[in-house]
């Protein structure tokens, strides 16, 4: 009895020790996040870029083979955006039909139709609120569909993009050239850009400091950022017109694609090409995305093609092709984050496409989660707008954040001059504008009105010194005056007067 009591605890304490140590192993896998992707594997004499979608049913999990599917829509062609946790799917066709729906449970959570032609459409720090750019303005909707707010400053919409940590909107104004940041939090413009008469076309984020990338029809990629009015880099990326762009997540890599039919990556570190490609059927690229994982993917037409390791060697191949024939043109694809899904807007609606290894297989809570809960939900915003990062915080060289400033006195008050200087000069435009607007300053000044405007200044000036010179003789009259007072109330003695001048002839 005692023995079987003995084996009894030992067995015990066994079991403890062992959910103890599994307890413990656990905790490190989540500290340490082990789960890794996957990638297409071919056998032998295969290549990954024959495989279909149909294929590949067969070897998915029955989670994810619902994932593939394509929706016929009729206001095509379509924009879309995922929310950061990929979640949620928003759709925007171009005659003005808006849907919002969960994608993975392929349910349909609202639908709407503008009256408007739709330019371009993203989410918010949410999937509660959009962006829509229209035709004239940029409205505002909640999820329901129900219009929140019409922003009336930002005229004439290309593109938009959102700034999460931010809380800033950009909008590019094709017309003018103007690029606009608008703060959602405060409900107010933060800054205006002017980029150059109405060359750019195309507007994409760094998604490691939050710096904008635009792209011209002259081939130029500009970077801008709040803080500066000029362009903060240049790159000469193309000689023909900008027709897709697309920055790598850790914002090391960009990839342009032009009006030519080829598409070249630029390393951002040293800004230098890195890597050519040429599109297929001589056809230039219209969309292009770098999903979390470094698979670059680019639309050309009815074909989508995948490429894989671009940022190692040049590939021979391409990782995955997709057709979309029978489906139009493709307008815009985008990756859905946290998965290995692709989403393709085209001319009749919209196709979702598996990628095996394009997502980020782990997720942090705090940044991104996908399975939050409503208190989650409600914590996370409230969080983010305790966390929100001011706009002179967008800089290139995100480094030097945090870092001394070793610069002398002399030089930081020699800056500060140069920005109050700068902030008059912004001041007295906006008030000569006010005073045109008003009628009080004629809005064009002919050449006669200009030199008229000169000889009234030039005899002002003959005036002034006149003036100045006439108040010199009156203040040295003055001086002579009080000289001769002080002479004659005895303060000047006659015999040192004699003698002196006495001593002067001689």
């Amino acid at each position: 009895m005692e023995q079987q009591e003995r084996k009894g605890k030992n067995q015990g304490e066994k079991a403890y020790l062992l959910r103890k140590e599994i307890k413990r192993r656990l905790a490190e896998q989540r500290v340490l996040l082990p789960e890794t992707g996957g990638y297409l594997i071919p056998e032998d004499n295969e290549q990954t870029l024959k495989f279909q979608q149909e294929q590949l049913k067969d070897l998915l999990p029955y989670a994810n083979v619902h994932n593939i599917f394509d929706l016929e829509l009729e206001h095509g062609p379509y924009y879309l955006d995922y929310t950061r946790n990929g979640k949620y799917l928003l759709l925007g066709g171009r005659k003005g039909h808006v849907a919002i729906l969960d994608w993975k449970a392929k349910n349909l959570l609202s639908e709407f139709t503008i009256k408007d032609r739709i330019r371009d459409i993203c989410w918010l720090h949410n999937e509660t609120l959009m962006a829509v750019a229209q035709r004239k303005q940029v409205y505002i909707y909640d999820n329901a569909g129900i219009e929140i707010h019409c922003l009336k400053q930002h005229l004439h919409p290309n593109s938009l993009e959102y700034l999460p940590y931010h809380y800033l909107l950009v909008t590019l104004d094709n017309l003018r050239g103007i690029l606009r940041y608008h703060d959602i939090s405060l409900g107010q413009i933060i800054v205006e850009h002017k980029t150059g008469g109405n060359s750019g076309v195309l507007l994409r984020q760094n998604p490691s400091n939050g710096v904008i990338c635009l792209g011209h029809n002259s081939g130029q990629v500009t970077m801008w950022t709040p803080n500066l009015s000029s362009p903060a880099a240049r790159l000469q990326c193309h000689p023909s017109s900008i027709t897709g762009l697309a920055v790598e997540s850790q914002g090391r890599y960009l990839a342009s694609a032009s009006a030519d039919c080829r598409v070249r990556v630029w390393d951002l570190r040293k800004y230098g090409m890195l890597r050519e490609f040429f599109t297929p059927n001589v056809v230039p690229a219209g969309s292009l995305d770098i999903s979390q994982r470094g698979l670059m993917a680019l639309v050309c037409g009815d074909v989508v093609q995948v490429w894989k390791g671009w940022d190692k060697e040049k590939p021979k191949v391409p990782y995955m092709k997709h057709f979309i024939k029978g489906k139009g043109v493709g307008c815009r694809l985008r990756f859905a984050p946290y998965e290995d899904f692709m989403g393709i807007g085209h001319s009749n609606g919209f196709s979702s496409v598996v990628v095996p290894g394009s997502g980020e297989s782990n997720f942090d809570s705090f940044e991104a989660n996908p399975y939050e809960s409503k208190k989650q939900k409600r914590e996370a915003v409230v969080r983010s707008l305790l966390e929100k990062l001011p706009p002179d915080m967008i800089t290139i060289d995100a480094e030097k954040i945090g870092t001394i400033d070793t610069a002398s006195k002399e030089i930081k008050e020699k800056e500060k001059m140069e920005e109050m200087k700068e902030y008059e000069q912004k001041a007295w435009k906006k008030k000569k504008k006010r005073l045109r607007e008003e009628g009080e300053i004629p809005e064009k000044e002919d050449k006669s009105y200009i030199k008229v405007k000169q000889k009234l200044r030039a005899k002002n000036m003959d005036n002034a010194r006149k003036l100045f010179a006439s108040k010199l003789r009156e203040h040295e009259e003055i001086e002579k005056d009080l000289e001769f007072l002080n002479q004659i109330e005895g303060k000047f003695d006659p015999i040192n007067a004699l003698l002196a001048d006495k001593t002067g002839e001689k």
